[in-house]
């Protein structure tokens, strides 16, 4: 016979587990309380041409002021192209930077890999996040873009959960911060917008979210794929190529792909991150005019 301590136990602990998204009832996509609104922004990477190596003739400021120029509402910037010197006073003179050139910094970048099993390699790397955590909170970016991984193969049910795990623990101390994380749709983990989706269903913070990247499906469909991503995305790529499995990269379609994003009522930044083969200071300012054209 059930005891009434037993019922209201038994009772309180599957409403915890609805409330955290757990095995009872799946994480639901993103709720958005207003219609679709989208902001067209860059990625550092866009530049990397420029910004990386010895013999870089762009800094992350010249980057800003060049976005600036372009029109963009926004920027995402990467640590990748901080200077070997960088210290903290660095990431505070980009953030007022930012704000005297009248853009946001909605995403700061970091490479990390959350496929590993428990163990000191998945340490190291959950100290990395919880690092850049700290970094995107004092340049002001409410996003914080991280890579799940890598994965020999089609991604398994284990290490689908293993990033998922890794997502959860590093949200904790990124929900006191105010940073969302945002994992990308990148190589084959995740590969495909089942995958995607499956990642979110298995975490339970709601601190956690998508990058959509929208030439990184190379999958039958695309487009398909981005439909079952834009529910739980937070940030978006733009990339001006998409590429079916097997086939040649060839022109986005655009127009498609803004109307797959406010469909799933998106509301957010949808940042240029620039890897086709023309040259990026001809090429980038056209696309993000006609981005700016076709979210209008």
């Amino acid at each position: 016979m059930t005891s009434r301590r037993d019922f209201l136990l038994t009772g309180a602990l599957a409403l915890g587990g609805m409330a955290l998204g757990g095995s009872i009832q799946a994480r639901e996509p993103i709720v958005r309380k207003a219609k679709s609104g989208i902001k067209v922004g860059c990625c550092s990477y866009s530049y990397r041409k420029y910004i990386s190596g010895k013999d870089a003739t762009m800094t992350l400021e010249t980057f800003m002021d060049t976005a600036a120029d372009m029109g963009c509402a926004g920027v995402e910037i990467a640590d990748y192209y901080f200077p070997p010197d960088w210290n903290q006073d660095y990431i505070c003179k980009l953030r007022r930077y930012a704000l005297l050139s009248g853009l946001e910094i909605n995403s700061f970048v970091i490479r990390c890999n959350l496929a590993l099993p428990p163990g000191a390699q998945r340490d190291a790397e959950l100290a990395k996040v919880k690092e850049g955590i700290e970094h995107a909170a004092d340049v002001g970016a409410p996003s914080l873009r991280l890579l799940a991984g890598t994965s020999k193969g089609e991604p398994s049910d284990d290490i689908l959960q293993n990033v998922a795990d890794c997502l959860d623990e590093c949200a904790g101390p990124a929900s006191k911060r105010g940073i969302v994380l945002s994992v990308e749709n990148h190589g084959n983990l995740p590969g495909t917008g089942d995958q995607a989706v499956s990642i979110m269903k298995r975490v339970k913070s709601d601190w956690v979210g998508m990058n959509l990247d929208t030439g990184n499906y190379h999958t039958e469909d695309p487009y398909a794929d981005i439909a079952k991503t834009a529910p739980y995305a937070t940030t978006v790529h733009y990339k001006c190529e998409v590429a079916e499995a097997g086939k040649p990269k060839h022109p986005a379609d655009l127009k498609r792909i803004v109307g797959i994003l406010k469909n799933a009522g998106y509301r957010g930044y949808m940042n240029l991150e620039y890897e086709a083969a023309g040259e990026p200071k001809t090429e980038i300012p056209k696309l993000i005019q006609s981005m700016k054209e076709t979210v209008a």
